[in-house]
């Protein structure tokens, strides 16, 4: 199943890229990326965007995702959220990353997040390309719901174009934490913006995967 999902063909993506483009065009030039990502095995991984010469060439040839501070910021439970160098660097440590992203104007952006039931994360990017920040964090606010929608869609499309049958997007929220007291097990909802793994946790897999030492997502988010 899993090989199915995530393996590049180009009909679909295409077929992917095209449908993206046409949900985002009134949101004039913006640079996007659809991903997807397992979260027991991270090596599962796929790529959509219209900057293909950097998202779907060096940044999915050199695996890039493993560091990348907006995936596993995803991962770890946020619904949608802003960032950039910045906010990334006071979060998580220095990020090289950001390095590389420069020479293709990737540097700002908002992400949304969709946890299905396969235990993989859905994530459309949005990327500023022109304007200032309050200007890109305003539309964001304006069209939150709608963004939220567009990637629920696209996440829906993919997987029909792959061949996977059934509904596999949460239908309400079914993922929980559990927290063990001396008397008593509680077992509550995780909710949105809510994140799982603490961003000093997140830092050490940051840190960890740019030194090439073993640290795996697996245990970030259930």
């Amino acid at each position: 199943m899993l090989k199915k999902i995530f393996k590049r063909q180009d009909k679909f993506d295409v077929v992917m890229r095209d449908n993206i483009r046409q949900k985002l065009k009134m949101f004039d030039d913006v640079i996007f990326t659809y991903a997807l990502i397992n979260k027991n095995n991270p090596n599962y991984f796929y790529i959509l965007s219209n900057r293909i010469g950097w998202f779907e060439s060096d940044y999915q040839i050199k695996k890039r995702h493993r560091t990348d501070p907006v995936i596993i910021t995803g991962i770890s439970g946020v619904s949608d959220f802003f960032w950039d160098q910045a906010t990334m660097t006071r979060s998580l440590g220095d990020v090289e990353i950001f390095d590389a992203a420069r020479h293709h104007d990737v540097m700002q952006g908002h992400t949304f997040t969709l946890h299905d039931e396969l235990n993989n994360v859905a994530m459309l990017t949005l990327i500023r390309k022109t304007g200032d920040t309050p200007q890109f964090q305003k539309t964001i606010d304006r069209n939150r719901e709608a963004f939220k929608k567009i990637l629920r869609d696209c996440h829906q499309l993919n997987m029909k174009l792959r061949g996977v049958e059934g509904e596999v997007i949460y239908s309400g929220c079914r993922r929980y934490q559990i927290y063990e007291t001396a008397d008593a097990k509680i077992i509550r909802p995780i909710m949105d913006n809510e994140i799982i793994a603490p961003l000093d946790t997140l830092a050490e897999i940051v840190k960890r995967r740019a030194s090439n030492s073993p640290a795996e997502f697996d245990n970030i988010a259930s």
